[in-house]
């Protein structure tokens, strides 16, 4: 896979404090072969002028009523015509350099199905606060409900994602966590990629802290599909510190972390 185009999907809705910011971390980007689409869920604040404003760098956008994330990530992902597809929250951001890095991996690793970077956590001013190194997904620790990987760094390769069957449009808040659970049961080819590339913000309106009767819902059917049947948890986190522990992991997370801090 020779310089391969990347298609970036932004769900959007009231995100207007951070949307700009994620456009910019995408647009900035040194890989040029990309195409941009946002698909915005009809948002009521200035979403829409500041989609506007950078309309001559996205490939397509449209601003109408959905059924929620998933829908529009599902919309996006019909709509691109890259060779590798990932979506970036409009309150996340990418990195400088993260689309370049991406695109490497995949033209030395043109099997990959999946690719996992590192992740990082930033807060609400989009200052990084934590680092992540993650292992590849195994079947072992996924069947014991042990599962690790930034969204924001997951990327796929066109071709397996929709032989695969896409992402659920009927989850709202465990889609991208379903479709590795699945991914690793159809023994996709999964590929880690120690630089970092997406931006997970944390800030108090974010969906992740949802604690609705829907999100229970949807992380129990999960579990009762993919783990439940081998309840060794507490046992299979162990080996998951234990691997991460030789692989030196955790103590390559700091560093990182520790440059990141010192070079603002």
């Amino acid at each position: 896979m020779k310089n391969p185009k990347i298609s970036i999907i932004t769900p959007s809705y009231n995100q207007a404090n951070f949307l700009e910011e994620t456009i910019f971390s995408v647009i900035n980007q040194d890989y040029k072969n990309i195409e941009y689409i946002i698909i915005d869920g009809h948002s009521t604040d200035n979403s829409i002028q500041i989609i506007k404003k950078y309309e001559k760098y996205l490939t397509y956008w449209v601003s109408e009523r959905d059924d929620g994330q998933s829908d529009a990530i599902h919309k996006g992902f019909r709509k691109a015509t890259g060779d590798i597809l990932c979506w970036l929250n409009s309150d996340d951001f990418f990195v400088k350099g993260a689309l370049n890095n991406v695109a490497r991996h995949f033209e030395k690793n043109s099997k990959t199905d999946i690719l996992i970077g590192d992740g990082m956590y930033a807060n609400k001013k989009g200052e990084i606060i934590k680092y992540y190194r993650y292992i590849t997904p195994r079947s072992l620790l996924s069947k014991n409900g042990v599962l690790a990987f930034c969204q924001q760094s997951m990327f796929f390769n066109k071709k397996y994602y929709f032989k695969s069957g896409e992402i659920s449009k009927n989850l709202h808040y465990c889609m991208d966590s379903e479709f590795i659970y699945r991914s690793i049961e159809q023994k996709c080819s999964f590929s880690v990629m120690h630089k970092p590339s997406g931006v997970f913000r944390w800030h108090d309106s974010m969906k992740s802290l949802n604690t609705s009767s829907v999100k229970k819902k949807e992380m129990k059917n999960i579990a009762k599909k993919y783990h439940y049947k081998f309840p060794f948890m507490k046992i299979t986190k162990f080996i998951y510190i234990l691997i991460q522990i030789i692989n030196f992991n955790y103590i390559i997370s700091s560093i990182r972390l520790f440059k990141i801090k010192i070079m603002k």
